[in-house]
């Protein structure tokens, strides 16, 4: 199912970018131009860590990969560097609990992170192909994780914590006209503490002011 949804989303992405070519297929790449920009990407996230909050937990294989989407706002300053802002989505996190204090429980447990990002986007062209990376930093948030007993009681796992993670991006992108781009990339958004990092790929389109 993860790869049906990324594989759609890819599809969705890379129709809507020809749609607008044929559009405007008289415009002019935007390659030389700054100013504000709007992006979406839509694609999947996983996780590359063994999730173990606490040894004593006794629980199923983690269900962390899923669709996942990513948006942001960025300035380019020229077009070799940009400044953008972003918000990541990523699905929730699943497992099912066997026992938690010598208790049992097999309930289906879940929890979500987060990420807002700041990053610097670096571009080089040739003609109206670009290869991009972006190095940046993300405020992490990761909700409380918890396990809920059949007799109605509870326990806190790990609280919710927000914490500071390095990431960084690759891709490349295609300039179609002055206003449309397309992209495809990969951002790492590393492990920070007590949250562990999140992968996500995925195919965007841009409007750029």
């Amino acid at each position: 199912m993860f790869k049906k949804i990324s594989l759609l989303s890819v599809s969705a992405i890379c129709l809507c970018g020809l749609n607008v070519a044929f559009a405007d297929t008289n415009s002019v790449s935007m390659n030389s131009d700054s100013g504000p920009y709007f992006g979406i990407q839509l694609g999947g996230s996983w996780t590359p860590y063994e999730f173990d909050p606490i040894h004593d937990l006794v629980y199923s294989k983690m269900d962390d990969s899923g669709f996942a989407g990513h948006a942001n706002v960025g300035y380019a300053f020229n077009k070799y560097f940009g400044l953008e802002v972003g918000e990541q989505y990523v699905p929730k996190y699943t497992f099912t609990v066997k026992s938690y204090n010598n208790k049992p429980s097999h309930t289906r447990e879940s929890f979500r992170k987060n990420y807002v990002d700041l990053a610097l986007k670096a571009t080089a062209y040739i003609g109206n192909f670009g290869l991009f990376i972006k190095p940046g930093v993300a405020w992490a948030h990761q909700s409380d994780v918890k396990v809920n007993y059949s007799d109605g009681s509870q326990d806190v796992l790990l609280s919710k914590k927000d914490q500071v993670a390095p990431l960084l991006g690759i891709g490349a992108l295609y300039n179609i006209n002055d206003h449309w781009s397309v992209d495809l990339s990969t951002t790492a958004y590393f492990k920070s503490k007590d949250i562990d990092g999140v992968i996500f790929a995925g195919a965007g389109l841009a409007y750029h002011v």
